[in-house]
């Protein structure tokens, strides 16, 4: 099984380099690359058990809140809905941060995070909430500035008025056809064509829009990450499985 899984790796590394390889030191990168993949019987595992954090975190967050009982959860205190500014350069910004933004602001508005957790570009999502409500996670760069954002609640403002709740056909009109694939190195990665989400490139950044398919497919997340957040997301698989 190990043999038949590592021919289809080598098939699928050929397929997808062939229309790249033009010279002989073409052909001397890529077998160095399939040595180091024959290397690394791991590789398979390694990328199955990368977590995106973001999973992880929520999964915390709801499991401390159903620690309460229900009537200690009735108690708590509801918070008002920050007030949403629309942005005058960025797409969209969460809870009126955006990409770019220096963490010492974020956190004069959000106060400390509570909970911090890995994700699989290497870096840390930040949570932040309060009392449950007003949930974002918050990933920086080594400068304290803000490379990725997430929410699930209704904290989502754009320039071009879509938000939180938002009908599919309503985000496609607005932003366009999606994309259909990342390419990174030689490798092109496909989205499903029956997948529920949406990845545009915007503002130097990658905008993932979550539809829930049991409200009507309305907007019910967004994650954004930087480009350069997202390059680094390779490198960190790869020193994952030694490559």
């Amino acid at each position: 099984m190990r043999r038949l899984f590592s021919l289809l790796i080598l098939g699928a590394l050929l397929y997808f380099a062939w229309p790249f390889l033009t010279n002989e030191k073409d052909f001397q990168n890529l077998n160095t690359e399939i040595d180091k993949l024959k290397e690394n019987p791991e590789l398979s595992k390694a990328l199955e058990t990368v977590n995106s954090g973001i999973n992880q975190l929520i999964w915390q967050l709801n499991e401390k809140k159903e620690e309460l009982t229900q009537d200690e959860q009735n108690l708590l205190p509801k918070v008002a809905k920050p007030e949403l500014e629309t942005p005058s350069e960025k797409t969209f910004t969460i809870h009126n941060i955006g990409i770019g933004d220096a963490k010492g602001d974020v956190e004069a508005q959000l106060g400390a995070t509570k909970r911090v957790t890995m994700n699989e570009y290497g870096t840390e999502w930040h949570a932040y909430h309060e009392n449950f409500q007003n949930f974002i996670m918050v990933s920086y760069n080594k400068d304290g500035v803000v490379n990725a954002l997430y929410t699930n609640q209704d904290l989502v403002a754009a320039k071009n008025g879509i938000k939180y709740g938002a009908p599919k056909e309503t985000v496609r009109q607005t932003l366009g056809e999606p994309l259909s694939e990342i390419r990174k190195g030689l490798v092109y990665y496909q989205f499903q064509k029956d997948q529920d989400y949406d990845v545009y490139n915007l503002d130097d950044s990658y905008v993932t829009v979550f539809y829930d398919k049991h409200k009507n497919n309305t907007v019910t997340a967004i994650q954004m990450v930087s480009e350069n957040l997202n390059k680094a997301r390779r490198a960190f698989i790869r020193r994952q499985v030694r490559i």
